[in-house]
């Protein structure tokens, strides 16, 4: 199941596997997948959201179950679509290279190297724009 209501405990999850501080607010908004027990398995949180851009976050319980071509295209959906947002951003942790692996297999492009982004570790920027995203099918006019 997709949840987009602005629940607690998937900023808190989030948080939690990340290793930030995820609130709910003006800027800060987003959407999980829930297994059919309720377990929340992964959770998507959109900050720094402005007129064409947001920082994309990626929390999980460890597997890949909750990547599914539906919580991808709400995922991408949500900016691209109800937002009007002209891209998306991540910033990926040099040393994760499944992450990193997984965002460039979804389509994300890497754009650069913050250096140190991570305390004493480089930060790789990844970035999609809505002409690049390939989990809408129908672009909905726009």
């Amino acid at each position: 199941m997709i949840d987009g209501t602005q629940r607690p405990e998937y900023f808190r999850f989030a948080s939690d596997c990340l290793g930030e501080k995820f609130e709910h607010g003006p800027s800060t908004k987003c959407v999980a997948s829930i297994s059919g027990d309720g377990r929340i398995l992964g959770v998507v949180v959109y900050d720094g959201i402005t007129d064409f851009n947001c920082m994309l976050h990626v929390a999980s319980d460890g597997s890949r179950r909750f990547l599914s071509r539906e919580f991808l295209r709400t995922v991408f959906w949500v900016p691209f679509v109800q937002w009007r947002l002209a891209r998306v951003t991540g910033l990926v942790r040099a040393t994760n290279e499944a992450a990193i692996r997984m965002d460039l297999g979804l389509g994300f492009k890497q754009e650069g190297v913050i250096r140190r982004a991570f305390g004493g570790e480089d930060g790789i920027i990844l970035g999609m724009l809505y002409e690049e995203c390939r989990f809408l099918g129908d672009k909905h006019g726009r």
